[in-house]
């Protein structure tokens, strides 16, 4: 095989020679170089493409990027579970959510309670803003007149109580539901649903 690939080179730079200078060489030139008048024999070969792999043996230990222990953000009895040990779970994906009666009930008695401040508030504005008349007319006096100021001040205090239980309450009613915090794999599950 070496030996015809060195005849194919010998004849090509023989052939190339002669198209440089425009004149023919003899068969004499060409024998003289190696080649023979003999036709030369070609063979072909397929080549199979095949990897070559050599195992690698070390020792180690698999860590995940992140890794979180899920707790519920309030507390309760566990009412149902969305996923499984190997389940795959987005970022805010529901994982399990807490009884959500206990916290409608809270709710429900807060947006009362937020009513009862604000209605209050507006009806002791309402009696400032007449003793303010009647002081003008000299028909109140100075003390009454503080008495309504101060009522003001102890329901708008209320009404800001309200509102915070109330956006507290709808907060807690919100987190019932626990959300996965990332990307990732569930890989194990301490609880079940009455824990």
């Amino acid at each position: 095989m070496c030996h015809g690939k060195r005849a194919a080179t010998a004849l090509l730079i023989a052939l190339f020679f002669t198209g440089c200078d425009g004149q023919s060489e003899s068969t004499q030139d060409l024998e003289s170089v190696g080649v023979g008048a003999t036709p030369l024999a070609v063979s072909t070969v397929l080549l199979d493409l095949t990897e070559l792999t050599e195992p690698i043996f070390v020792t180690g230990t698999i860590l995940p990027l992140k890794s979180t222990d899920i707790a519920p953000l309030v507390g309760g009895l566990i009412d149902e579970i969305y996923v499984r040990v190997g389940d795959r779970v987005e970022k805010g994906e529901p994982l399990f959510r807490m009884r959500q009666k206990d916290f409608e009930i809270k709710l429900s008695r807060l947006v009362n309670a937020e009513r009862l401040a604000e209605a209050e508030f507006t009806d002791a504005k309402r009696d400032l803003e007449n003793a303010v008349a009647l002081r003008k007319k000299d028909a109140f006096s100075v003390e009454q007149l503080d008495d309504r100021q101060t009522r003001v001040e102890v329901t708008n205090a209320r009404r800001g109580i309200a509102r915070a239980n109330l956006a507290e309450a709808q907060k807690e009613l919100d987190d019932s539901t626990t959300l996965a915090p990332y990307r990732g794999v569930i890989t194990r599950r301490g609880v079940d649903e009455g824990t």
